[in-house]
């Protein structure tokens, strides 16, 4: 668990895995598990880091939207949504996220507050 930011954050819009009653993250595990636990806070590892075989490195972070319609449209490039989900949640140290064209945000600190879209729903 993270301290907690000395403010509240920004609200977010984070796609996850749901599996069960779990909401996961969809690529990378952070301390050791997938699982996102709701209402708490959690820190981004600060480590350079690249997205697949893209030659572009930068500072780890938690990729979120600013908009929830901004995450339904990044959503459609996924070729397999099941089982895709959005989930709200409160952002501290948001910055651009440079390299890429997309509207997504990198956060160093997250707080997953509900789920309020999921595939088949």
């Amino acid at each position: 668990m993270a301290k907690k930011p000395t403010d509240t954050g920004t609200t977010v819009y984070k796609i996850v895995d749901v599996s069960g009653n779990k909401i996961k993250t969809l690529f990378h595990s952070h301390n050791g598990t997938k699982v996102l636990p709701v209402g708490e806070w959690l820190a981004a590892k600060r480590k350079m880091v690249k997205d697949g075989s893209s030659p572009t490195y930068y500072v780890a972070g938690w990729h979120v939207f600013l908009e929830l319609d901004d995450a339904h449209h990044y959503l459609a490039k996924f070729k397999n949504l099941a089982p895709k989900a959005i989930v709200r949640c409160r952002a501290c140290g948001l910055r651009d996220k440079a390299h890429s064209p997309s509207p997504v945000k990198l956060a160093n600190s997250l707080l997953v507050e509900e789920l309020v879209w999921q595939q088949g729903e």
